[in-house]
């Protein structure tokens, strides 16, 4: 499997402190706040919401 990194994103939990570049293919994978999965919402400060 071959993962585009324009289509990747991270998302860190608050208890995560680290701020560490992640990259695939030598390009920066961005990190967001929050993103919506399957009408779910994902944020870094309380987890999982509908």
């Amino acid at each position: 499997m071959k993962l585009n990194p324009q289509k990747c994103k991270t998302l860190r939990s608050k208890q995560t402190n680290s701020k560490e570049l992640i990259t695939l293919y030598d390009q920066k994978v961005e990190d967001v706040d929050k993103f919506t999965y399957r009408g779910a919402v994902m944020d870094s400060q309380r987890g999982r919401r509908k």
